[in-house]
């Protein structure tokens, strides 16, 4: 009878007929992935509550995660001598921004009580002005085939003025030399007057063409700079509620990682350890840390 009694005693610790699934075990990794407070960065000068040393900062963490961990466990009927806890936290030295919103790279703006944004130089912008200065040089390449394809044109009308010149000079100095009634004269003259009209008419005119032609190409080009600029965006990044008005900086979420493992002296259900974790995050919460994601939970 003895044995029965002590058997009935004893079956709400293990909870054999309880809802409680999964494995069992003394051990639990708690994996944390979150936005600090400032009270757990240090600087100097310090802003927004930070702390101006590393351990001032650590302490904070430790004071706020271990009460967070021991309380819960305390009110589930855990004692809290029988917990051992084990992690790691090395406070960042971190600049934080003056305002809500990104100004300067390699600041952090809190937003709210937590510090969740890291200010970094946008290279998107960078980008696109390499892609404009691109898109520059190959217009300038296209206007300068079009200036020699325009100025070859020419060169053929002023062959044919230039002839007709000729023949115009032909004709008159053969005339004249017609009523001087000498006929080596007009050999003379028609052998050399001829090569000299081609070439001084054709170096004339053919300066005059590469003149306007090297002027229309520039106009051109003008206009397609123009037509670059306005088809602009105006921002590269998207819409940003902690960016500055027309910088060159974005913003990044800001988090950071880490793992606490939790020992008890008694063997704890997965899905319990899971409600512990769900308890311990909303206790830590109120202290402005910010949750990017929910506790994970490992049994050991």
């Amino acid at each position: 009878m003895w044995s029965a009694l002590l058997t009935i005693a004893f079956l709400p610790l293990v909870h054999p007929c309880a809802p409680s699934t999964g494995g069992l075990s003394k051990t639990a990794l708690l994996q944390f992935s979150l936005s600090p407070p400032p009270k757990y960065t240090y600087n100097d000068p310090p802003l927004f509550g930070q702390m101006i040393t590393a351990d001032a900062a650590e302490k904070n963490a430790d004071r706020d995660l271990r009460s967070a961990i021991v309380s819960t466990l305390t009110e589930n009927g855990i004692m809290e001598n029988s917990v051992t806890l084990s992690y790691e936290f090395a406070a960042p030295k971190l600049d934080l921004a003056e305002s809500d919103h990104c100004v300067e790279p390699n600041t952090y703006v809190v937003y709210q009580g937590a510090i969740l944004y890291k200010c970094v130089a946008s290279t998107l912008r960078a980008a696109r002005r390499k892609a404009r200065a691109a898109g520059d040089e190959t217009t300038t390449d296209a206007s300068t085939a079009t200036e020699e394809s325009t100025t070859s044109e020419p060169s053929t009308t002023v062959s044919a003025d230039a002839s007709t010149t000729s023949a115009v000079t032909d004709a008159s100095t053969t005339s004249a030399v017609a009523d001087a009634s000498t006929t080596s004269a007009v050999a003379d003259a028609s052998t050399t007057s001829a090569p000299e009209a081609t070439t001084t008419t054709e170096t004339t005119t053919t300066s005059a063409a590469e003149a306007s032609t090297t002027a229309e190409p520039a106009e051109a080009t003008t206009a397609a700079d123009s037509t670059t600029a306005n088809s602009e965006p105006l921002t590269t990044d998207g819409p940003d509620p902690t960016a500055a008005p027309g910088g060159t900086v974005k913003t990044t979420e800001f988090h950071i990682s880490g793992t606490v493992t939790v020992e008890t002296a008694v063997p704890i259900f997965e899905d319990q350890w899971k409600s512990f974790a769900e308890k311990i995050q909303a206790k830590l919460e109120k202290q402005n840390v910010y949750f990017t994601e929910d506790v994970v939970v490992d049994l050991v």
